[in-house]
């Protein structure tokens, strides 16, 4: 896991939008940005952080209280970065690596 994305308003929105992003090219929103972007785009760990920020400037979602919580401070540089070249629309956004106790 790289990121979390938090702060859908219902748990039904929150499995919506996660469903749209395994499949974007099965769900009526999605689809058409995953089209622009390609398929050679939407592979790997950058390419699904692309349609993530891709998909919150859609409705319904670019209305909703998100925040994005990074898990290692390379995603954050990736997000922002990638943030900055789509000129992204501001959220709430923490880095807070996670610890297993094994």
């Amino acid at each position: 896991m790289t990121l979390v994305l938090y702060g859908f308003p219902t748990k039904i929105q929150a499995l919506q939008f996660e469903w749209a992003w395994q499949h974007p090219l099965k769900s009526v929103i999605v689809k058409p940005i995953a089209q622009a972007l390609g398929a050679k785009k939407l592979t790997g760990v950058r390419g699904k952080i692309l349609l993530m920020l891709s998909m919150l400037h859609e409705s319904p979602w670019r209305h909703f209280p998100l925040t994005l919580q990074y898990l290692a401070p390379e995603y954050a540089v990736m997000v922002k970065a990638e943030a900055i070249r789509m000129r992204s629309v501001s959220m709430p956004a923490a880095l807070s690596p996670v610890t297993i106790d094994l």
